[in-house]
C-alpha cells in the first residue's frame, strides 16, 4: 500500500511540475519569444536625440515566406548609424508590438521568398 501511495504522490508531482514548466515556457514565449523577419539597411537611420548616439530606423521587413511587416528598431548599444546595405535577421513580438533582437547575417542565410522581396 505504501509503495502505491509513492508512485501515485510521484506521478502527481510530476504532472504538477510539467504543468508549471510548460506555463512559464509559454509565457516566457508570448514575452519574449519572436518571429524571424530579415531586412537590409537602406538609410542612415534617425538619430534619437541631441544627447543619445543611438539610431532608430523604421521600414519594411520579410519573413521566411515573403510576407511583409513595417517594422521599428533602433542600433541599441551601437553608437553610430548601422552599416548601409547590411542585411538583418530581426526577432518580432506578435504580442508586444516591437522587434525584441537584431543581428547582422549574411545575404546567404536569408530565405528565398525574403531575399527575393528585399531585392
Amino acid at each position: 500500500m505504501k509503495k502505491r501511495n509513492l508512485i501515485i504522490s510521484t506521478i502527481v508531482a510530476v504532472i504538477a511540475f510539467v504543468a508549471v514548466f510548460a506555463t512559464g515556457y509559454g509565457w516566457y514565449l508570448r514575452n519574449y519569444g519572436g518571429q524571424d523577419y530579415y531586412t537590409q539597411i537602406t538609410t542612415k537611420g534617425q538619430r534619437m536625440g541631441k544627447n543619445d548616439n543611438r539610431y532608430k530606423y523604421h521600414q519594411a521587413a520579410y519573413n521566411q515566406d515573403g510576407k511583409k511587416k513595417i517594422v521599428e528598431f533602433n542600433s541599441g548599444v551601437v553608437k553610430r548609424p548601422l552599416k548601409m546595405n547590411a542585411y538583418l535577421k530581426l526577432s518580432y513580438n506578435e504580442s508586444r508590438g516591437q522587434v525584441i533582437t537584431w543581428n547582422q547575417v549574411s545575404k546567404t542565410d536569408i530565405p528565398a521568398k525574403a531575399m527575393d522581396k528585399l531585392k
